[in-house]
């Protein structure tokens, strides 16, 4: 559960017992995995999640749940892969595929 409190993000802990809040600034959020990211995207070039994971060098995991809060903040435009990326040998797997850019 998410509540806004004074300008900060807050997170309340699941365990009822415990009713621990987390607070967490916007500045703090951003160098958790988010920062890196748009370092990395900056270019205005088209990125396969692989690819920024090896540019970054941080796990997919994190680069994937950074790209996916991005997305719903409006930070991170998405596209299918086979349409927006012109080099094919980018493209390892016939499966559909993302591809992101910065807005």
């Amino acid at each position: 559960m998410r509540e806004k409190v004074h300008g900060c993000k807050t997170r309340i802990h699941p365990h009822p017992t415990i009713q621990v809040r987390l607070l967490f600034e916007e500045e703090e959020l951003k160098r958790m995995g988010q920062a890196e990211i748009v370092e990395a995207l900056k270019d205005g070039k088209w990125w396969l999640s692989r690819e920024i994971t090896k540019k970054v060098d941080v796990s997919l995991g994190s680069v994937q749940a950074s790209l996916r809060r991005m997305i719903e903040h409006g930070e991170v435009e998405i596209g299918d892969a086979r349409k927006v990326i012109k080099d094919k040998k980018r493209l390892k797997s016939r499966h559909f595929v993302y591809a992101y850019k910065l807005k």
